[in-house]
């Protein structure tokens, strides 16, 4: 999709509450963005691209009513430290209180935010047999095998319960 089929899109189909874009002709964050802005506050499912953090930040602000949210991570441009897709991930987590599933697809293991690991280490205890979370877990917990995990990328999914307990946390 172009420029042009977004504006199409904007103008035909005012109404949409269920939202895929993941296929775009090129990696335009601020049209993915506007997009979000103009749908946001009846969306109620999106699945998208993410190619920077001002995506999430786009949401957090635009569609916080949404109850399912897949996001596929992307590779942009401009390289964003960790501590800014962190933050961005725990903004809206806070503000979208409907969320009811999150998936990360693709994402960084060190962009997601510390605290989703804590809660799905709780939540799920073979994991702690996959991940650690640093170097003082690893010596605090003997169970916890040490693996390099720095670059790897993970498919995370969220359900109403681990999202309900990050909540709380936030």
């Amino acid at each position: 999709m172009n420029d042009l089929g977004l504006q199409l899109l904007r103008s035909y189909c005012p109404h949409i509450h269920d939202l895929s874009i993941f296929l775009l002709e090129h990696d335009d964050n601020d049209a993915v963005c506007d997009l979000v802005a103009f749908y946001g506050p009846r969306l109620t499912r999106l699945a998208i691209r993410c190619n920077n953090p001002q995506t999430l930040d786009t949401i957090a602000t635009h569609a916080t009513r949404l109850g399912d949210l897949t996001m596929l991570r992307g590779h942009g441009r401009l390289c964003h430290p960790s501590s800014r897709w962190q933050q961005s991930t725990l903004t809206l987590l806070r503000r979208c209180g409907r969320l009811a599933r999150l998936e990360m697809i693709s994402w960084m293991v060190h962009d997601v935010p510390r605290l989703v690991w804590q809660v799905l280490a709780r939540q799920k205890a073979d994991m702690r047999q996959l991940y650690y979370l640093d170097d003082r877990a690893l010596r605090q917990q003997r169970t916890i095998r040490h693996r390099d995990i720095g670059c790897l990328s993970k498919t995370l999914v969220l359900d109403t319960e681990e999202l309900r307990e990050l909540r709380k946390r936030l």
